[in-house]
């Protein structure tokens, strides 16, 4: 980690001896956690074609791109898994 990246979580410091608070950095696992349980109850990945309404489909492909794109934008995820998610968000183009 970086000086920058730990100063930019730096969100207190005290002073009767010394200490400091930040923020931690979201770790990888926990990224790739919150996107698998967003996308297995996306219906429209599972359900067959003919059980679905096509104006539903339209709106959880495009609320699974906003998540996606929200994950990105939050940080902390890391490189392999950020090609993996933008490639997803490009299919639901």
């Amino acid at each position: 980690m970086r000086f920058s990246e730990v100063a930019s979580r730096l969100t207190g410091v005290s002073t009767p001896i010394f200490g400091v608070s930040w923020q931690p950095p979201q770790s990888d696992v926990d990224a790739v956690k919150r996107t698998l349980v967003f996308l297995e109850d996306r219906r429209v990945l599972y359900a067959p074609d003919e059980a679905e309404v096509p104006k539903h489909c339209v709106d959880s492909v495009l609320r699974m791109r906003e998540f996606l794109t929200d994950q990105l934008a939050s940080g902390g995820v890391p490189d392999d898994v950020a090609g993996s998610l933008r490639a997803m968000r490009a299919a639901a183009r």
